[in-house]
């Protein structure tokens, strides 16, 4: 949901007075702020967004070094690298973009996990189900409690 929202420079010293200010999030925000004389009203949009969880997203990375630690050996040749891993079970758990290049081959781009592009309601269905795909490929046959149990071990 987006809301319209006014805000007005003011002095160091007016801020002073005040109870509530609006600081910039990034070092570009701040630099970009230092443009507008005291004052002037700037007008922008803002999105109420649910805040991802950090410690979450190192149980996501936890459960892919767990995989990639628990790998079968038919899987050993086709992933060098945890990344390889993760990009594989993050497309196969269907957090990907298809495209189709001049030749009309079709590949995958998977989706960006980072915090600017994945809200925290998506990542929360992609950890769901790349934990499936984890157990139905990695895991199999293994209950989904010790694979929890193994993931935890990760963190």
């Amino acid at each position: 949901m987006k809301k319209k929202l006014c805000l007005i420079k003011i002095s160091k010293q007016d801020s002073e007075k005040c109870s509530q200010l609006y600081t910039p999030k990034f070092e570009s925000d701040l630099e970009t702020s230092k443009n507008f004389p005291i004052g002037q009203m700037v007008v922008g949009s803002i999105t109420k967004q649910a805040i991802r969880n950090y410690l979450f997203l190192k149980k996501f990375f936890a459960m892919i070094n767990c995989a990639y630690f628990h790998m079968p050996e038919q899987y050993a040749d086709r992933y060098k690298s945890v990344e390889e891993l993760r990009k594989a079970l993050t497309a196969q758990a269907g957090f990907r973009t298809e495209h189709v290049s001049l030749s009309g081959k079709t590949f995958y781009e998977v989706d960006s996990i980072s915090f600017e592009k994945m809200s925290a309601e998506r990542f929360e269905d992609l950890y769901s189900k790349v934990f499936d795909e984890v157990c139905k490929y990695i895991f199999a046959g293994v209950q989904t409690k010790e694979v929890e149990n193994q993931i935890l071990a990760f963190m």
